[in-house]
């Protein structure tokens, strides 16, 4: 039951990470007359959507025996990923601006956004390997859980 309250708790956060992007980027439209962007919207989107996804599915095992290391693991990882990773973000240019001078602040933003996104892809792809290794194991008990009740019937 955990798992599904840490990835609702993980689709809460990205939801107001999103409507915080969204807000952002129609200040600076209205400033600066700049664009929204709209691989952000559509990435936070399906960043969210992924989320949900495996919301459903550990709430439709967290009755069946599932290896719960791996759960962990799965969880850990998107909790740095999707969490983690921007705040550290946020609290980074908060802080970072205040003490450092324009042009080494944006050498610094790049050079962290470069290592934040490398970061986040290499936590969310094992996150996914390991989500998909718990799914598997959590429907392939019931399959064979299925075909020992068969063979039981059958050879009767």
């Amino acid at each position: 039951m955990a798992p599904v309250w840490i990835m609702g708790g993980i689709v809460f956060f990205r939801i107001l990470l999103l409507v915080t992007t969204i807000l952002a980027m129609r200040e600076l439209q209205l400033r600066h007359g700049a664009g929204i962007n709209k691989f952000a919207l559509f990435s936070g989107l399906g960043l969210i959507s992924i989320a949900i996804a495996e919301a459903i599915v550990y709430w439709l095992i967290r009755r069946r025996k599932y290896n719960r290391t791996k759960a962990r693991a799965h969880l850990l990882l998107m909790l740095v990923s999707m969490v983690a990773l921007p705040l550290l973000f946020i609290s980074f240019n908060w802080t970072a601006r205040y003490y450092i001078d324009s042009t080494r602040f944006i050498a610094l933003i790049r050079t962290f956004s470069t290592i934040q996104l490398y970061v986040f892809w290499i936590c969310f792809i094992t996150s996914t390997l390991f989500f998909v290794s718990v799914a598997t194991n959590a429907f392939s008990q019931e399959k064979e859980q299925i075909e020992d009740m068969i063979d039981a019937i059958g050879s009767d």
